[in-house]
């Protein structure tokens, strides 16, 4: 099995002055959806999963037309949640609330933005989510080892398009890693960038091994973002 990570494109976090928690892409993002799509680790795809966020939805656009595969938009995909209060806010005040984030102890960092998702929901949220879509497929953890699984899906390669939070909750499941609550700077991709996770044989089960990360190969050099 080969899942294939791609980070949403650049997004219009701020329109006319006021933020957006559910942004649409740049026109610059557009271009780095374009290219993500003609990435080779894409090739042969059995299945599109794509967050519920219109950013990554429209990264996913150019994707699924090369694919010729309907994008499944599975909701635990979904970025960590925002608080309210920063949709239509000033970027000031959203620029303030991190740096004061940021500031914190990191064991503070658990908790998340005051109003927002907390990292422990989040890491839950997507790593349930995930672990039930394998399941539903015939993949199942390893009763005596739950970082090795079993399957017969060695055909499935899945494209995922969805977010740096996200991808980086999913490298850390899939991987055994312990989760900290810093996971977004841990695993920090480029927009429109692909990470590529593949199982190996262990024994008789399989294990999850990281093969590329963070790769902007496809487009120019002058269109990558952070």
């Amino acid at each position: 099995m080969e899942l294939v990570l791609i980070r949403h494109a650049e997004p219009a976090w701020v329109v006319d002055g006021r933020t957006s928690n559910d942004p649409d892409l740049t026109a610059r993002g557009v271009e780095q959806a374009k290219a993500v799509a003609t990435h080779p680790a894409l090739e042969d795809a059995t299945a599109l999963w794509v967050s519920p966020y219109l950013r990554s939805r429209r990264t996913a656009e150019p994707v699924a037309e090369r694919l010729g595969l309907d994008p499944i938009v599975e909701p635990f995909l979904a970025e960590v949640t925002n608080p309210p209060s920063w949709h239509g806010g000033t970027p000031e005040e959203v620029s303030e609330a991190i740096a004061a984030f940021q500031a914190r102890h990191p064991d503070e960092w658990w908790a998340g933005f005051d109003g927002g998702e907390t990292v422990r929901d989040f890491h839950d949220r997507v790593t349930s989510g995930f672990e039930g879509a394998l399941t539903s497929l015939g993949a199942t953890r390893s009763a005596d080892h739950p970082v090795l699984w079993d399957h017969e899906l060695d055909d499935h390669r899945i494209v995922i398009v969805a977010h740096q939070g996200t991808n980086a909750m999913l490298i850390t499941f899939l991987l055994g890693l312990d989760v900290v609550a810093w996971e977004w700077e841990r695993f920090y991709s480029a927009h429109a960038s692909v990470a590529v996770v593949e199982t190996s044989h262990i024994g008789l089960r399989k294990a999850f091994s990281l093969r590329a990360f963070s790769d902007t190969r496809h487009p120019p050099t002058t269109m990558v973002t952070r």
